[in-house]
């Protein structure tokens, strides 16, 4: 963006949308010193901006954090999310906890308020991939 001939190498102040402010901070910060925190609070835009921002270490980090803390009122979300941003660990990390606890999963607030179609998909996505 900046050291080719797009229009942000020439600006002053440059609006990235996509980012929570400061994440990009937290991420800014690890360029220099190749350390950051992670905690609950931070992990999900972490986790966005380091995947936007393709700083693959910091990424890779917060997938890590997130395996380590799934939970079958979160699993679903995760899920989501890492499909989104193509985290396949964690998809894969999400994908064998479901199996391990779906009957806990079913009884969540967060499963029976899936559609009948998102129910099919996830049985068929999840459940019946059994590599």
């Amino acid at each position: 963006m900046f050291t080719h001939d797009m229009v942000e190498s020439t600006q002053e102040v440059i609006t990235i949308k996509e980012i929570d402010p400061e994440a990009l901070e937290l991420l800014i910060n690890f360029a220099y010193s190749g350390k950051v925190v992670i905690n609950t609070s931070n992990v999900q835009s972490l986790l966005v901006g380091a995947s936007f921002l393709q700083v693959d270490k910091v990424r890779d980090a917060c997938c890590d954090f997130m395996k380590k803390r799934l939970h079958t009122k979160n699993v679903l979300g995760v899920q989501s999310l890492a499909n989104a941003l193509g985290c396949t660990t964690l998809v894969e990390a999400t994908n064998r906890f479901i199996r391990a606890y779906f009957i806990e999963l079913a009884r969540t607030e967060e499963y029976l308020n899936l559609s009948f179609e998102d129910i099919k998909d996830f049985v068929s996505k999840v459940l019946c991939d059994f590599n």
